[in-house]
């Protein structure tokens, strides 16, 4: 017989009140999921009971004084099996209710990550100048939530490893240089003829600028007559997204070069900035010709390196300067383009880890402990690439090469359901490694079955 004791702390994590298995009647805890395909539309774990109202209950949960935004209880839960803590979690309150009939009240848990949920509209300007890696997208929104409910929300980002897709001189723009000089060809005097790239508020720009003139005669002495500019500025955010400033074309009566420099300057800061053909080995733009008769129809901008950006730039503040985005959107897009998710342990505490993760503990299953199994293809749903687009710039490159990795990753594999006797034999938890049969997987879901004494799993093969 298993024995239940269900804890109420505050947010101190100090004990208010306990009720033990004499007085919880039919407790329920649900199984753990790594997360959905959307990377954030799994279930988070849920312990759902009944018990008797006694004067703390009455005081502390039906009154109703006791909660902060959005329902949420001021108290906290801890749920105890045969004296081991299994769960923590929080208690949205619109969830709870009493049945007059049997006097019971009844009680649905949830870990932390349900407030994740809860508060998913919540928004907040993203500015900062280096852009977030994924721990401060995480933390960011558990300090938001922190903030309106008082809830602790402790996080370990420790163990996580960003992606990495190395690619080697592919074409990240195309620009189409033969148009751009067709507007100069009748122009023989150049002031600046330049494009190459620089790095200002520690984003790669690429910069085209051509300044031409015309000569008239004024008493007989040549003078500088007309300017024509043609300027365009590419900012690449995210790596490889490019994000591009409508072009400044002007033709106009020359008065000086100071009126033509602070034209520039205010197209796009960076009239003096000292232009390379390449940028850290990165970005590469082959020298240019600037003769119409000569110069290509395109000339293309190459990449070499990691594609997936370690801080992220969202849409919002970058090009609409002042614009707040949504906590969960931002949240999302990181955990899917580094394939990671959100787990939260029995003691409350949320981890930032890897999908494909493979450090976990290793078990050795003896067969005869095996009371199912099946052995599957593995059907797991692509995900939605187009959450990318929640990323400031062009997002299309990224799109490509990040549905391929999740085409492969998901391609060719087996899944495994288990249902192994005997819980106490084994203490497995989410992303552990079950070696059977000469084989490994990674636990993707998993459950006890009290009733039966055993656990109930899928995994995948690594």
């Amino acid at each position: 017989m298993t024995n239940y004791r269900i804890d109420f702390i505050n947010n101190g994590h100090q004990l208010q009140h306990s009720i033990d298995h004499n007085s919880a009647i039919d407790p329920k805890l649900s199984g753990q999921k790594i997360a959905g395909n959307d990377y954030f539309s799994h279930e988070p774990v849920r312990l759902e009971f009944s018990c008797y109202p006694d004067n703390w209950l009455n005081e502390y949960l039906l009154s109703g004084n006791y909660e902060s935004v959005r329902y949420i209880w001021n108290f906290m839960i801890r749920f105890y099996e045969n004296n081991s803590l299994v769960f923590t979690g929080i208690v949205d309150t619109s969830s709870c209710s009493y049945d007059e009939e049997t006097e019971e009240i009844r009680i649905i848990a949830y870990d932390k990550l349900k407030l994740f949920e809860k508060f998913s509209d919540a928004k907040m300007l993203f500015a900062l100048l280096y852009g977030y890696s994924p721990d401060y997208c995480v933390r960011y929104f558990a300090q938001k939530i922190n903030l309106l409910t008082d809830l602790p929300m402790t996080l370990n980002w420790a163990n996580y490893q960003p992606l990495t897709i190395n690619k080697t001189h592919i074409v990240i723009q195309k620009i189409k240089w033969k148009e751009i000089l067709k507007d100069f060809q009748s122009w023989l005097y150049f002031h600046i003829a330049e494009a190459g790239f620089c790095e200002i508020d520690q984003i790669t720009r690429f910069m085209i600028k051509i300044v031409a003139y015309r000569y008239k005669l004024i008493n007989g002495i040549p003078a500088i007559s007309v300017v024509k500019i043609y300027a365009l500025q590419y900012k690449f955010y995210n790596n490889i997204c490019f994000f591009d400033n409508k072009p400044l074309e002007q033709e106009f009566d020359f008065t000086s070069w100071g009126a033509v420099t602070s034209l520039l300057n205010n197209y796009n800061y960076t009239l003096y900035q000292d232009f390379t053909d390449s940028k850290g080995n990165y970005f590469v733009f082959e020298t240019p010709d600037f003769n119409y008769n000569t110069a290509p129809e395109e000339k293309e901008i190459y990449f070499t390196g990691n594609i997936i950006p370690y801080q992220i730039y969202p849409k919002g503040f970058y090009e609409n300067n002042g614009e707040q985005t949504q906590y969960m959107t931002v949240l999302k897009t990181m955990l899917l383009l580094h394939n990671l998710t959100l787990t939260c342990d029995s003691t409350g505490i949320i981890h930032l880890k890897n999908k494909q993760e493979t450090t976990g503990q290793i078990h050795l299953v003896d067969e005869a402990d095996i009371i199912k199994m099946t052995i599957k293809r593995l059907n797991r749903a692509l995900p939605e690439i187009n959450t990318l687009d929640n990323l400031i710039g062009d997002t299309a490159i990224l799109k490509e090469n990040m549905n391929i990795y999740y085409e492969n990753l998901a391609g060719q594999k087996f899944e495994v359901e288990l249902t192994i006797d005997d819980t106490s034999k084994y203490e497995l938890k989410l992303f552990d490694q079950i070696y059977l049969k000469n084989k490994h997987y990674i636990i993707s879901n998993l459950s006890k079955n009290n009733n039966l004494e055993a656990w109930e799993l899928n995994a995948w093969e690594i």
